[in-house]
């Protein structure tokens, strides 16, 4: 094995568990909330998030400028300061501007990214292969991709995973197009060369048993603990005691999921003080009945 195989595997190990797809905090008027920021990430580490993720949709990173995207990922980097590792959402429809981003992202210091598939432009499985080849090479970072046809309009198939295994393009996945069956096949063929991460909070459980690494988890914005303490039980598969903390988690897998994520989550982190409920458009504040959900689905983790 290559030195720089050896240092990739060694980065790359440390990104099992529970992962957190960080909120993005906006003051009052829209603008970045920077002191909210190194706060929340503290209290994301301190709650014992195993890695993060910053500049994924959880972070309405969409409604970013190129420059809050570099300045939010740096901040992240420097608060964290090595503690756990650090993954950069670096998704576009358009491979040069993929590239692009993730050459930007380097220069803050970030070695690992997690990229959808194309969305809007529906490639072929090929082109798919393509893109994240083509962001791999160019940037030389620890690449992970992301299937989520809800958003993007375009699945990832086992197939095309296990090629881009194969080919040392990628290291790992975020999956949430829901088929359990495809994530199994993904599992079987990839085995313990991909790390293969649940991209819903709810499907955590059976993907972590047909050989899942952990999950990319929303609800763990408001409470880490509790969701680093379940993925731990699913890690040491004691499914029976998984299957009771689960019944605590899902009213806040359900309260997550009523409204376009991230409104929900951030109603409940503005609920815990931990950042104000501040949404950019197209995003808007949640309904009220979302609120008082959320309220209701928090009860259990409030000392």
């Amino acid at each position: 094995m290559l030195q720089n195989e050896r240092i990739e595997q060694t980065e790359t190990s440390a990104i099992r568990g529970l992962g957190t797809a960080l909120a993005t905090p906006f003051t009052a008027d829209g603008q970045v909330d920077w002191q909210a920021l190194e706060r929340f990430v503290e209290f994301q580490i301190e709650g014992g998030a195993n890695f993060l993720v910053a500049l994924g949709s959880t972070g309405e990173t969409s409604t970013l400028t190129e420059g809050e995207q570099v300045s939010v990922l740096g901040e992240v980097l420097r608060t964290v300061a090595g503690r756990v590792p650090v993954v950069a959402g670096c998704t576009h429809n358009s491979t040069a501007e993929l590239v692009a981003r993730g050459l930007r992202f380097r220069t803050v210091g970030v070695r690992h990214l997690l990229s959808a598939s194309p969305y809007y432009s529906r490639p072929t499985q090929e082109g798919i292969i393509r893109h994240f080849r083509a962001l791999k090479e160019a940037t030389g970072l620890n690449v992970a991709a992301y299937t989520i046809p809800s958003r993007t309009a375009g699945n990832i198939l086992p197939e095309t995973i296990e090629q881009l295994v194969e080919e040392g393009v990628i290291f790992g996945l975020k999956e949430a197009s829901g088929n359990i069956l495809q994530i199994q096949e993904i599992c079987r063929r990839v085995g313990d060369a991909c790390a293969v991460f649940s991209g819903d909070d709810a499907m955590t459980l059976p993907v972590m048993a047909v050989g899942g690494a952990g999950v990319i988890a929303t609800a763990s914005n408001a409470v880490p603990g509790a969701m680093r303490t379940w993925v731990d039980t699913l890690v040491e598969r004691n499914y029976p005691r998984a299957r009771e903390q689960l019944g605590i988690l899902l009213p806040l897998f359900d309260a997550c999921s009523v409204e376009t994520n991230p409104i929900p989550i951030k109603a409940a982190l503005s609920l815990l003080g931990l950042m104000g409920a501040h949404y950019r458009l197209p995003l808007v504040p949640p309904s009220m009945e979302t609120v008082a959900q959320m309220k209701r689905a928090l009860v259990p983790f409030l000392n």
